[in-house]
């Protein structure tokens, strides 16, 4: 089960924040990263900031907000609220541009987790 609690912003998008329990995430990177080096594949990886969360982006910005300080007070107000709960049954390893735009995702492998 992936956790929703709080969204996080940036200069160009606006978050969801996810959390596995405890250990999940952190296996299945490593379990990534190994077969990713194992194929080779694993060279241009940046292993300078851990990650310690999942998240999906819901918005992203084409210019800047007009109301800025207004998007970011309604922004601080949901920091920490409770979104929902969502199973992940599979993951994809997939191919495409900063935006995710559906003509540029390609499937690379697709992997049903065990237990889900």
């Amino acid at each position: 089960m992936l956790t929703f609690a709080g969204v996080t912003a940036t200069p160009n998008a606006i978050m969801l924040q996810g959390f596995f329990p405890p250990g999940t995430l952190d296996a299945l990177r490593v379990a990534l990263v190994a077969g990713l080096e194992r194929a080779g594949l694993a060279g241009g990886m940046d292993r300078r900031y851990p990650l310690r969360g999942a998240h999906i982006t819901v918005l992203r910005f084409r210019s800047t907000p007009p109301d800025l300080r207004a998007l970011q007070r309604w922004l601080s107000s949901l920091r920490e609220v409770a979104l929902g709960v969502s199973p992940v049954t599979a993951i994809e390893l997939v191919t495409a541009d900063w935006y995710m735009s559906r003509a540029k995702v390609q499937t690379v492998a697709h992997f049903p987790l065990r237990g889900a």
